[in-house]
């Protein structure tokens, strides 16, 4: 798998969320509250988010300084594969954390914003690449 391409599967994904996020927030917050509540849920997301990252550091792991597209795939990853370790070892504490931002105002509409903003980051990249 090419970096142009990981960048752009990122990128459509980041800019997904945050549009679903925006139109329809109900939605996001009731995901939040499911995953919180179940913690089949949550130790299934932490499994994806643990392979995922595994994969992106160890297809990623060499680091070229003249390319910041690398360093952002390989950051992306070791967030990702850091999280999955973090939820499967330490879920409780890891879920409260998830439930205490989760009824704070404003935090999907942050997240959200957020989540855009790296989208838009990374197709620009992506359009760079082709």
């Amino acid at each position: 798998m090419t970096d142009a391409l990981i960048i752009q599967i990122l990128s459509m994904m980041f800019i997904a969320i945050s549009l679903g996020i925006f139109v329809n927030p109900a939605f996001y917050k009731k995901i939040l509250e499911d995953v919180t509540e179940n913690e089949s849920t949550a130790y299934l997301g932490a499994m994806i988010s643990f392979v995922i990252g595994f994969l992106l550091t160890s297809l990623r792991s060499t680091p070229d300084p003249t390319t910041e597209r690398l360093s952002v795939i390989t950051i992306i990853g070791w967030i990702s594969l850091i999280k999955g370790l973090l939820m499967i070892g330490f879920p409780r504490p890891c879920l409260k954390i998830v439930r205490f931002f989760s009824k704070r105002r404003g935090f999907l509409i942050f997240g959200g914003t957020v989540a855009l903003f790296v989208g838009m980051i990374f197709m620009y990249m992506g359009i760079q690449l082709l």
